[in-house]
Order: C-alpha cells, then sequence, then structure tokens
C-alpha cells in the first residue's frame, strides 16, 4: 500500500461514492441530497511539537460516506481549503450543511453557482 498515490486513491475513491449518491433516488424523508462540510483534527495525529492533522470533509448523510477529505495546510485555515474540496463534488439538487467557520459570502456564492443550496450555523460571536 505504501507504493499507492493516496492523493489519486482519494480522488478515485471519493468520486465514486459521489457517483453512489447521485444516483440514489430522493425519498419523502430525504428529497435532497445532504452533503455536510466540517474540519476535525485527526486524533492521535500530534507528534511531540508538531501541530495535528486537520482535515476538511464532505459528508453524505444519507449513505455514511466521506466524499472528499482534504487535508488543511497547517498555513492556512478551512476557509480556503473549501474551494479545492468542492471542486470535484457535484453540488447542483444538494444541500450543503456547514458550521459558522465555514458561513463566507464567496463560499455561500460558490455554492448557489454551482447549483446547491446551503445551510449555515451562525452564532452570536
Amino acid at each position: 500500500m505504501r507504493h499507492v498515490n493516496r492523493d489519486e486513491f482519494e480522488a478515485y475513491v471519493g468520486a465514486w461514492a459521489d457517483r453512489v449518491v447521485a444516483s440514489l433516488p430522493p425519498t419523502a424523508e430525504m428529497p435532497a441530497a445532504a452533503v455536510a462540510l466540517d474540519g476535525k483534527t485527526l486524533r492521535g495525529s500530534t507528534k511531540p511539537g508538531a501541530p495535528g492533522m486537520h482535515l476538511l470533509s464532505a459528508l453524505a448523510h444519507h449513505v455514511g460516506v466521506t466524499l472528499a477529505p482534504h487535508a488543511v495546510d497547517a498555513k492556512t485555515n478551512e476557509i480556503t481549503a473549501v474551494e479545492t474540496l468542492w471542486h470535484p463534488l457535484v453540488l447542483a439538487g444538494r444541500v450543503m450543511p456547514m458550521d459558522a467557520l465555514l458561513t463566507q459570502r464567496r463560499v455561500a456564492q460558490t455554492i448557489v453557482d454551482k447549483g446547491g443550496d446551503y445551510g449555515m450555523m451562525v452564532k452570536e460571536n
């Protein structure tokens, strides 16, 4: 496995999962596919003196599949990484829920431009 190109493998599996999600018919419980965007620092990825690995992921709720994991560079944040994350994803006809960190005009406009909808959590602060 160490000879497998990780980026190519993740792109292939993510594209396959995205096709599976797109092929599922809408139901009364799930009229539109929801693909949540969220970032997490991987537990156990921290080494002494080094930051932990932080991933931004797109998760298809109704099938419980991560469509696109994307490593967030230590010199940036989720806001800049989101554009790279959803570049290969189909957004049309999907609802993209996300937390307050991604509540940005550019993020919302990109989703709408690609035919999707969004739900953004907004906090008082």
